[in-house]
């Protein structure tokens, strides 16, 4: 009958490992903020080229904004265009979607779509940096 054989794996660092997630817990938030901003950075400029210009209004008007989460871990930005309050314009999304008398002359989809590739290397990129400084 064939015994069972114990075998004990040793992780030489384990300590500099623990001490190292714990770093990166405390910077998580703020590394996972700047990466979704960075993402949203690449469409904001984007969706202002991409924008038929007229007056100017539209495209001055488009801003990015991070999204409210009860989450800390959970980070968004999104691209949108600022209200008359903010000095804006309230157009944005009728040009953007159109109007049953107006065609659509969509600026922002297409800058999320022509860039998707871009911003994931760009959020991986910013948050391995943000571990590297995190951890040194």
């Amino acid at each position: 009958m064939a015994r069972a054989r114990n075998y004990k794996t040793k992780v030489e660092g384990a300590d500099e490992l623990v001490k190292m997630f714990g770093l990166m817990q405390n910077e998580a938030e703020a590394i996972l903020e700047e990466a979704s901003e960075e993402g949203a950075k690449i469409v904001l400029n984007e969706a202002k080229s991409n924008v038929k210009v007229v007056s100017g209004k539209l495209r001055d008007s488009l801003d990015i904004k991070p999204e409210k989460s009860k989450k800390p871990t959970k980070k968004a930005h999104r691209v949108y265009s600022k209200g008359v309050r903010q000095g804006g314009v309230r157009y944005g999304v009728f040009v953007e979607t159109g109007t049953s008398k107006m065609e659509a002359q969509p600026f922002l989809r297409p800058a999320l779509d022509k860039n998707k590739g871009r911003i994931i290397r760009k959020v991986k990129e910013t948050i391995v940096k943000g571990i590297d400084k995190a951890v040194r």
